[in-house]
Order: C-alpha cells, then structure tokens, then sequence
C-alpha cells in the first residue's frame, strides 16, 4: 500500500480497509463540533475517574450502587470540565476532522461522487 507524506495510506484505502472488516464507516458531513465535544468530555470523564480510583474508599463507599453513582460523579463532573476548561481539546479535534472530511469530499469530487 502506499503511503502519502504523513507516512499514512490514504484515506480512501483506509476507508476501503475499514469496510473489507465489516466495521461501521462514520458517516461523512456529521457535526464535528458536536463529535469534538463529546470527546472532550469522554476524556475529561477518563481522567476524573483514574483520580477518584486512586482514593481508599471512593466517596460513596463500597456499598451496592456505589459504582452506579461513582459512575454518574464522574460523568457529572467530566462534562462539567469539557464545558469549561482552557486546553480546547474540542477545537483541536474539530479541526482534524474537519481537515479529514476536506479530503474526503475532495477525493470523492474527483472520483465523481458526493459524501453529503
């Protein structure tokens, strides 16, 4: 297979691959803001339960549902962090998909056919 400059294949035969494994192709012309952000929050939910692991007891004990509200604290809070911290990760990701779907529609304008 060849590689462009980034030392990648491009994206039609990544594409190509991901079908010929029966595995979902993300649908061109989706909202990218909204997927950004929705990482965002995914990671910042990651983070805050790696933080609340390392603590003894964890604030709601080892009881039943424990992890069940465990589970919602840092979901709560992992939102409540994407919606407002500084690094705008959201943004970054936005970007890259953004420049993806660019060069997908371009690929498909030159082979004649349209993603939206």
């Amino acid at each position: 297979m060849r590689l462009d400059a980034t030392g990648q294949a491009p994206i039609s035969a990544q594409l190509a691959g991901l079908q010929a494994q029966n595995l979902e192709v993300p649908k061109p012309g989706g909202d990218s803001a909204q997927t950004a952000r929705d990482f965002e929050a995914l990671l910042a939910t990651m983070l805050v339960k790696e933080m609340r692991s390392t603590l003894s007891e964890g604030f709601f004990g080892s009881g039943p549902g424990a992890d069940t509200f465990g589970g919602w604290l840092d979901k709560t809070i992992g939102d409540s962090l994407a919606d407002t911290w500084d690094v705008d990760l959201a943004g970054m990701v936005k970007t890259s998909l953004d420049s993806k779907q660019a060069q997908l529609d371009q690929l498909n304008a030159a082979a004649g056919n349209s993603t939206r």
